[in-house]
């Protein structure tokens, strides 16, 4: 408490007389400031607006690979620059897209602000292709409202070129089917196999006879 601890080193010359007795608290109270808190207009918002505030930034997505085979994982990793607090903002999500399986976005770190730029949050977007006919990542809608300009910024994440080779092992017809935009293949119609010529008995129940 004040009044008893001391830091440093302390030199008495003399007979000194230091006063004991508890701690003297002594209250600060400053004077009420006024807020004048604004909605955020609605005209100009753009897609992949999640509440963003502030001069944001986006940098060029990376992946660790441009090759992958249908049903494998792909990992997207976006850095999101901000001149604000980052431990509140809502990172990128991706698409429904058709031919794309895809997850939520996690935090994979954070950037160290340099020469000219903020500092950034991290974030890793999973897909998973279903078709070996696509050739692109999707682009990832992302926008946030940048208080000075008064109005919203378009931080869209572009697409990346890649190449999606077949596997053998992937059997999902239907998600493949859909991915294409056509449609899965019809059902054959049942019929007798080469042995039998023609149909047996017929019941009427199914009560054994």
């Amino acid at each position: 408490g004040a009044g008893r601890d001391f830091s440093g080193p302390i030199v008495i010359s003399g007979q000194v007389t230091i006063p004991g007795g508890p701690p003297q608290y002594v209250l600060l109270d400053s004077e009420p400031v006024t807020l004048n808190v604004r909605m955020l207009p609605p005209e100009g918002e753009l897609s992949g607006f999640k509440g963003a505030i502030g001069q944001l930034s986006c940098d060029p997505p990376q992946l660790l690979t441009n090759v992958v085979k249908v049903g494998e994982p792909l990992e997207l990793f976006v850095a999101v620059r901000a001149n604000v607090n980052l431990s509140r903002l809502v990172p990128p999500e991706p698409p429904r897209v058709r031919g794309w399986q895809s997850f939520p976005a996690v935090n994979r770190g954070y950037v160290v602000p340099g020469r000219g730029t903020n500092a950034g949050e991290i974030s890793a977007l999973t897909f998973i292709p279903l078709s070996d006919e696509l050739r692109a990542t999707p682009a990832i809608p992302f926008a946030a409202f940048d208080p000075q300009r008064r109005s919203y910024v378009d931080l869209t994440i572009p697409s990346l070129p890649i190449t999606v080779i077949p596997d053998a092992s992937y059997t999902n017809p239907v998600a493949w089917a859909d991915s294409i935009g056509g449609n899965a293949a019809p059902a054959k119609k049942l019929s007798l196999s080469g042995i039998v010529t023609k149909p047996g008995k017929s019941g009427g129940s199914l009560q054994p006879l």
